[in-house]
């Protein structure tokens, strides 16, 4: 393919815009991965993370998608069979490498969730433990339920906070969610507006070859006329389009 063609080829465009993104998401990643384990910054980059994979796979997706349509009909779009194959294999690559960074968060992710619930089993089991009788005084009794709520209480906070968490990354998936939409119909209106051109370049291919035929029609009809006048005939005819010429030009310039 080209290069004029392959820089109006939507998927090249597209494919430019997703290993940009992917590049910024392997910056991203390392440094993710150098985050102390267990910090609370590590978690929510890993969230962050986790989004751009998902608006990175929905572009793939649509990529996926138009390559496999254009290998059912690739006359339809100027390819061959090999630049089939490229495309299938550079969205195949691009896949694993997305389903490599998704394993390693979400094994991430897994490790701060058995490690949460065993910090909150824990504290359930001290709140349960509190709550059993005991002997001693009221004032014992009184600190032992003043603990009980204390851990209570600090268990609703954290199921606000998930809650609260789960609630904005939501919104956040639903904004991205938007702009691969929006993205996917900005690809298929240029898909359309290149079909249009193409269809326009045909026809005015066949409109020039239409006036090349007359051209030569005309250029033959000339010369047989010439032949037929002979060099007298030839030289009346030259004169009078030189006079036709000069009465054109004076009215043009006057």
């Amino acid at each position: 393919m080209s290069q004029r063609r392959a820089a109006l080829d939507p998927f090249y465009l597209v494919r430019d815009e997703i290993a940009e993104s992917l590049h910024k998401l392997t910056e991203s990643f390392t440094s993710w991965e150098r985050m102390p384990h267990g910090d609370k910054a590590k978690v929510r980059a890993a969230d962050e993370l986790s989004s751009r994979l998902g608006d990175v796979e929905a572009m793939v997706a649509d990529v996926a998608a138009a390559v496999q349509k254009a290998a059912e009909n690739p006359a339809r779009f100027h390819i061959d069979a090999d630049e089939v194959k490229r495309r299938q294999q550079w969205v195949d690559g691009t896949r694993s490498q997305i389903r490599a960074y998704r394993s390693k968060i979400d094994s991430s992710k897994m490790v701060v969730n058995v490690e949460t619930g065993s910090i909150l089993n824990a504290l359930r089991a001290g709140s349960t433990a509190s709550s059993a009788p005991r002997d001693g005084g009221g004032a014992a009794a009184a600190l032992e339920r003043e603990r009980e709520r204390d851990n209570d209480d600090f268990l609703d906070a954290q199921e606000r906070t998930t809650m609260q968490m789960m609630r904005e990354q939501d919104s956040e998936l639903d904004e991205l969610g938007g702009a691969v939409r929006r993205l996917g119909d900005v690809g298929l209106t240029i898909g359309r507006e290149l079909e249009e051109q193409q269809v326009m370049l045909e026809e005015l291919e066949e409109d020039v070859e239409t006036t090349r035929g007359k051209l030569k029609a005309a250029q033959r009809k000339m010369e047989k006329l010439l032949e037929k006048a002979g060099m007298r005939g030839q030289i009346c005819i030259i004169l009078f389009l030189m006079i036709v010429l000069v009465v054109l030009s004076y009215f043009v310039f006057s």
